[in-house]
């Protein structure tokens, strides 16, 4: 049994993790300040109104003009378009390609996955993450299943003081108010300044983890309703330090009505084999139990790792410093044109300068005694290089080039510029990897949980109607990790025209070798040819085979088909059989597909007996005579011989036999030496059966050549 906690124990865990991280968290809030330009987060002080009414902004020396120049914003969100430009993503792979089992497997798992990234808009939420992912400088979310969400399939049914279901008097089931939901999963997104961890770890992946949010009072109170011990755990917060956090304002604040909950979260261990969760208040503990399945729910990542330190930082650590000198620079520029930015008179004691006469365009003024001497205003210009050098130093350690790229004239080599895209890429290739790493572990939590919950009402819309029989592929697969593997996919145009001139070429120098099933398959992987429905034609017999083989793989005996492409189910039956692997199968399991192979080996030998059985119809003895080079006996006078005299249509006949035959013939060469022995002997077998029935095949009479 696992290792039980009281409630001191952890708000003790609580309290010694919040310290831990306590200047990590509040570098974290700063960056969200930075990236928005939130530099002073003093937002309605008396500086705008100063600016606007006050004639003299810097009237004594304790006073400073601070104005900011926020080039970190235009950094990170370069950056951050930077890495969406790639479209990262992740996709799933058979761990053996060369297992079919594997590749099912892959297939199913992928349209899964490809349907909740359809229904929980995943563009939007990868977007958030990635701004997290550069920003804060870590990205944290929790991915769990939860039975109250989804579509509404009805209502609970009414129970009586026995406790059993009600009934009206009509005997209908009477439903209560309690609604049932067919659920779906949650993709929580965790600010990282409310995650907390072991203060002890190395590692944040390997370390107990704890989430803070602050929920509604009434609304947790709905839920526990009926449990009147854990309905006095639900007070609103009154701890004096407060966690809640307004990017916009860039203070902590309390909010009313309003519960801290925090989720501990254990990983498996020799304490808790299953892992172990704890959901409570500032009161008591509400919820506690091994983690469902014992899955690990919260997936975690971050931009640069500090040695010694489990914690991540941002890039805005590195563009601080720079960006605080361009606000000092622009605050300087600023500075003096205001003190001394306008153009000034100076005229010596005595000299009066007054307004003279007016003229069209000009302005005339008079004065007497000294000459005036004009001082020219300043608008900080010696502070203009500094700014400049320090703005390009800024980008610079933001590792962005400010130089756009031109675009190419004249012809252009599509291999040169994907070449060239795969090169501007390179530049933050080590932290979108990181990100579709991060991906890859939510995809793989996500695909275990779909497993867990799936039901098949829920598999089928996703998978087709087609994939039916394969349902206990993805449901009675074995660990995640050992049949399938998710790994990075950019389905950016880059990547799809360069997949599209690759697999263009290979039909282009191999497609007349190619029989129609391979030419298929390669279409169907193609980017933008990939449409089920118009090359499903092409694919149908490997689909249907791979079926059978998957079913008997499972001890199953799938039943035939006559309309099915028997050589070709032949040749991927038998090499299915001289697999490796396959002498380790269960001796039932060999036995079907010895089996299989012989009932495909005899619809094919039907084939040709109902070949054989053409040749001896009636044969058309229409249209006009043609003269052939056989030579006949005359009907006329039998002691002559001469040309003999046949329809055309009988001709014509004769040579489409001849062609059909020949096909026939061809075919049964590209089956392996194994099966056309199999079906040589299924043929005279079934030639024998009726020789030996009486059955005799007959010509039916035709017309005497020459008449």
């Amino acid at each position: 049994m696992p290792r039980a906690f009281k409630f001191s124990d952890l708000n003790q865990l609580y309290n010694s993790a919040s310290e831990v991280d306590r200047y990590v968290h509040s570098e974290q809030r700063s960056n969200v300040l930075l990236a928005f330009g939130e530099h002073y987060n003093r937002r309605f002080s008396r500086f705008w109104g100063r600016l606007r009414d006050n004639q003299q902004v810097v009237d004594s020396s304790n006073q400073r003009l601070r104005i900011t120049k926020n080039h970190i914003y235009r950094a990170t969100r370069t950056i951050i378009n930077s890495i969406l430009s790639q479209a990262p993503d992740v996709t799933v792979l058979p761990n053996n390609e060369r297992e079919t089992q594997d590749q099912k497997a892959a297939e199913l798992h992928k349209a899964v996955w490809e349907d909740v990234k359809y229904k929980h808009k995943f563009w939007d939420k990868v977007r958030r993450w990635v701004e997290d992912f550069v920003i804060i400088g870590e990205v944290a979310v929790k991915v769990m299943w939860d039975p109250n969400k989804g579509d509404l399939l009805g209502y609970e049914a009414e129970v009586n003081e026995n406790g059993e279901q009600a009934f009206d008097p009509e005997g209908n089931p009477i439903p209560s108010d309690r609604p049932i939901f067919s659920g779906d999963f949650i993709f929580e997104r965790i600010m990282p300044f409310n995650l907390l961890r072991d203060p002890n770890s190395k590692e944040i992946y390997d370390s107990w983890l704890i989430t803070r949010k602050m929920v509604d009072v009434r609304s947790l109170k709905r839920i526990y309703q009926n449990d009147q011990e854990k309905l006095s755990f639900i007070q609103p917060s009154t701890q004096d330090i407060y966690t809640v956090f307004e990017g916009s304002t860039g203070n902590f604040f309390q909010t009313k009505d309003q519960a801290m909950i925090k989720e501990f979260y254990f990983p498996k261990s020799a304490d808790y084999p299953n892992g172990y969760y704890y959901i409570s208040t500032d009161y008591g503990i509400l919820e506690e139990g091994e983690l469902p399945f014992g899955i690990f729910p919260i997936v975690i990542s971050g931009w640069d790792e500090i040695q010694t330190t489990p914690r991540k930082r941002s890039i805005i650590k590195q563009l601080r410093p720079t960006q605080a000198e361009i606000n000092r620079a622009a605050s300087q520029i600023a500075t003096h044109q205001i003190t001394v930015g306008d153009t000034k008179l100076l005229v010596q004691n005595g000299t009066n300068v007054t307004q003279g006469g007016k003229l069209p365009g000009v302005r005339v003024m008079k004065y007497s005694g000294a000459k005036p001497e004009y001082f020219n205003g300043m608008a900080g210009e010696q502070y203009f290089q500094y700014l400049q050098d320090q703005i390009a130093e800024l980008y610079q350690l933001a590792m962005i080039d400010k130089e756009e790229q031109q675009r190419p004239s004249g012809k252009m080599d599509p291999y040169a510029e994907l070449f060239k895209s795969v090169k501007q890429k390179k530049k933050f290739m080590l932290y979108a990897q990181e990100f579709e790493h991060f991906l890859g572990e939510i995809c793989k939590l996500t695909l275990s949980l779909a497993k867990q919950y799936y039901d098949d009402a829920r598999i089928v819309p996703v998978i087709g109607r087609s994939e039916i029989i394969n349902i206990p592929e993805f449901k009675t697969s074995n660990d995640i990790h050992t049949q399938i593997k998710v790994v990075p996919q950019a389905e950016d145009y880059e990547t799809k025209i360069g997949k599209q001139i690759t697999l263009q070429n290979a039909m282009q120098y191999m497609g007349s070798t190619m029989s129609r099933d391979d030419a298929g398959r390669i279409l169907r992987a193609m980017p933008y040819t990939n449409n089920e429905e118009i090359f499903t034609d092409w694919t149908t017999d490997y689909d249907m085979v791979t079926n059978d083989i998957l079913a008997l793989d499972r001890g199953e005996m799938p039943k035939g088909n006559m309309y099915e492409d028997h050589k070709y189910a032949i040749k991927r039956l038998i090499h299915r059989m001289k697999q490796p692997d396959f002498q380790t199968l269960d001796p039932m399991i060999q036995r079907n597909y010895q089996a299989k192979v012989s009932e495909h080996e005899q619809m094919e030998a039907e084939q040709l007996q109902k070949l054989k059985q053409a040749q001896s119809e009636f044969i058309p003895a229409t249209g006009p005579l043609v003269k052939s080079d056989i030579y006949v006996t005359d009907p006329e006078n039998p002691d002559r011989t001469s040309r003999a005299k046949i329809p055309m249509d009988a001709m014509r006949w004769l040579i489409d036999k001849l062609e059909s035959q020949g096909m026939k013939l061809s075919d049964l060469e590209k089956i392996q030496q194994g099966g056309q022995a199999d079906i040589a002997d299924q043929f005279l077998q079934q030639q024998q059966s009726l020789q030996g029935d009486g059955g005799q095949l007959s010509m039916s009479p035709t017309p005497r050549l020459g008449q």
